[in-house]
């Protein structure tokens, strides 16, 4: 007998409605099977023919109070999966959605994206994703971080200027891996990747960034930093042109894993060039407490407000930046800023 990963579109197509309302009806026994049903539903337009629905949300919605959008995410996830029958033998199948949603952003059925034929770039996603799990199922944020890797491309070059305030979150390679993924780095087969929108960049990569001709004569550069890159990170800072003066220390208070010690840290360091005093005499305290989000390497909004206060006047710039700010430059290859 046929297994769900065996049939193809035609063969669910062949099924009369019954039949495939009984393979989503039966618990949603796997997300393949139901995903392919849908789309036979939709692409046959069953809903209609069999069905009497005028269109395929209604029936979604009488039928199985479904959303549009739940539906094509399972469609999506189903198809993708289904596709994915050749390498079956050799690699671990997804069990849940979730895990091949990320590989919904390389295409999707009937949507192809430029220069991913399909289902070639899923089948390269999801085989990179395995080899990066080892011996188990991927998780969807690894195989996010593959599908990153696999869009991105140069950044736009750094933005002309002179820039009073730079504030920096390098994308550091450690050079090993840690568990499920965690931390922006692992040196693989001679690459590097990340999990996040920014690929690692080595020591002498981040030393080359003509940072020095960003900042002004007297400028303040904010640089996060994590404990195993504190002594490295001193090259980075002299190479751009400024010496370290203090630092914040970012309490997370939900701990990471390390190598040594349960981290909960990470640290904002702060250089200048020239003289590049505060404009305002508020003293923060040089601990901040604010439980950190779920999202990969993203840093509380407190901190962008403190520097803002502490430095009322001149122009500002955001490396690596995510997302874009009133009153910032940004320079990066995020979709936050550059809508992709």
């Amino acid at each position: 007998m046929e297994t769900a990963s065996q049939l193809t579109l035609f063969d669910y197509e062949e099924m009369p409605l019954a039949s495939l309302e009984h393979i989503i009806e039966r618990g949603l026994s796997t997300f393949i099977e139901v995903g392919m049903a849908l789309m036979a539903i939709k692409t046959g337009m069953k809903y209609n023919t069999e069905a009497g629905y005028p269109t395929f949300e209604a029936y979604l919605e009488d039928k199985w109070g479904m959303s549009r959008g739940h539906a094509y995410r399972m469609i999506g996830a189903g198809y993708i999966s289904n596709n994915l029958s050749p390498i079956g033998d050799k690699l671990l199948m997804p069990t849940h959605e979730t895990q091949v949603r990320p590989l919904t952003r390389l295409g999707t059925p009937g949507k192809p994206k430029d220069g991913f034929p399909q289902p070639e770039c899923w089948v390269d996603a999801w085989g990179d994703a395995c080899d990066l799990a080892g011996d188990k199922l991927p998780t969807e944020k690894e195989v996010k971080y593959v599908v990153d890797q696999m869009l991105w491309t140069e950044p736009p070059p750094i933005p002309p200027g002179q820039y009073r305030v730079i504030y920096a979150d390098p994308p550091w390679q450690y050079g090993d891996k840690l568990v499920e993924g965690y931390g922006p780095a692992e040196e693989h087969a001679g690459e590097s990747k990340s999990i996040g929108h920014y690929p690692t960049m080595s020591i002498d990569q981040l030393c080359e960034l003509p940072i020095k001709d960003l900042a002004a004569d007297n400028a303040v550069l904010f640089m996060w930093v994590t404990s195993p890159m504190l002594r490295e990170c001193f090259e980075v800072i002299e190479a751009w042109g400024f010496e370290y003066k203090a630092s914040f220390v970012w309490d997370k208070i939900k701990h990471n894993y390390g190598h040594y010690n349960s981290v909960r840290h990470e640290l904002l360091l702060i250089c200048t060039r020239g003289s590049c005093l505060p404009d305002n005499s508020e003293l923060y305290d040089s601990v901040q407490s604010i439980e950190r989000s779920d999202e990969h390497s993203q840093k509380p909004e407190e901190f962008r407000s403190i520097i803002d206060n502490l430095y009322t006047s001149g122009p500002k710039i955001e490396l690596f930046a995510r997302e874009i700010h009133e009153g910032w430059e940004v320079w990066g290859n995020d979709p936050g800023i550059n809508g992709s």
